[in-house]
Parts: C-alpha cells; sequence; structure tokens
C-alpha cells in the first residue's frame, strides 16, 4: 500500500514533464513556415508570366512576343540589382539615372517592375496571376504590355523569404 502513493506520485510528475516538456520541443519551430520553393522556381514563374502576357496580347488582337534570352539577362540583373541592394525602381537608388538605359539598345525598349512584399512570400510558389492582374491594372504597365511595337520580351524574378521582384523587359 506504500508504494501506491509513490507510484502514484512518480506518475504525476512524468505527466507533467511530458505535458510541459514535449509540447515545447514539438511546437518550436526553428524556421518560419515556408514552401518549398525549387531550385529553378524563378526561371518557371518567368516562363508562366511570359505566356500570361501573350495569352493577353492575343486576346487583344496583338502578336504574340517572342522571348529574348538578352532582355531575360537584362530583367534578371535588374531583379537581382533590386533585391540585393534593397530598393524598387526604374531608377539606380545612388545615381539617380534609369537603369534600363544600361541596356545597349538601337530600339525602343520598355520595363515593367512588380513587387511582393511580406511574410506571406514565404507561402507562395505561384506568382503569375498577381503580376499579370497588376500590370493590367495600371495603365502604364498594362500599355507596355499591349504596346503593338514591341515584339520581343524577357521576363525574369528574384527571390527572398520576405520578397519577390519580377521584371519585364520588352523591344522592338
Amino acid at each position: 500500500m506504500k508504494r501506491t502513493p509513490y507510484l502514484l506520485k512518480l506518475a504525476v510528475v512524468i505527466c507533467v514533464i511530458i505535458v510541459v516538456l514535449v509540447p515545447v520541443s514539438i511546437f518550436t519551430i526553428s524556421q518560419p513556415l515556408s514552401v518549398v520553393v525549387p531550385e529553378n522556381w524563378g526561371e518557371m514563374e518567368a516562363q508562366e508570366v511570359f505566356v500570361g502576357i501573350n495569352d493577353y496580347r492575343k486576346a487583344n488582337g496583338l502578336s504574340e512576343f517572342v522571348w529574348d534570352s538578352e532582355l531575360e539577362s537584362f530583367a534578371l540583373y535588374r531583379a537581382t540589382d533590386m533585391v540585393d541592394r534593397d530598393y524598387f525602381s526604374h531608377y539606380d537608388p545612388q545615381t539617380g539615372k534609369v537603369k534600363l538605359n544600361e541596356l545597349p539598345h538601337p530600339m525602343t525598349i520598355g520595363e515593367n517592375l512588380y513587387q511582393i512584399s511580406g511574410l506571406a512570400v514565404r507561402l507562395m510558389d505561384d506568382v503569375d496571376g498577381n503580376v499579370l492582374e497588376g500590370w493590367k491594372s495600371s495603365p502604364a504597365h498594362n500599355e507596355l504590355m499591349l504596346f503593338p511595337l514591341m515584339h520581343r520580351a524577357g521576363v525574369a524574378l528574384a527571390r527572398t523569404p520576405t520578397r519577390i521582384i519580377v521584371v519585364l523587359v520588352t523591344s522592338e
């Protein structure tokens, strides 16, 4: 009979340890929740944005853009530069000059930028719909997507845990 209270106390102590200590280790998250983003996520999303723009152009009676790897490279440079130097603008934050002018071009060129920021970025794996709707709802950005003289384009994305930047560069 004397062992029962001892075993009962031991059982209570074990229960307290399990209830108090185990949930701490179970629910301690070392990193914030996020989606698993494939290594080539940016390339895949860029293609989806590009296809969406071409569908939009076709629906408006225009020819599709032709993918241009030089414009894509410049778009990637722009997106990465904005992420690396923590700005979002058509202008260089140090020089005040239009960054698009760094691209050697004998013809008309244009650039659309789009940014998504905040903790929700960690949960995003599909952004092309947001980008297209954002650009369609902005008169200047919409005009560039539907500008009839533009025939070539490149799209690129850069991403951090709290920021996604999308760049479209177009040319005649």
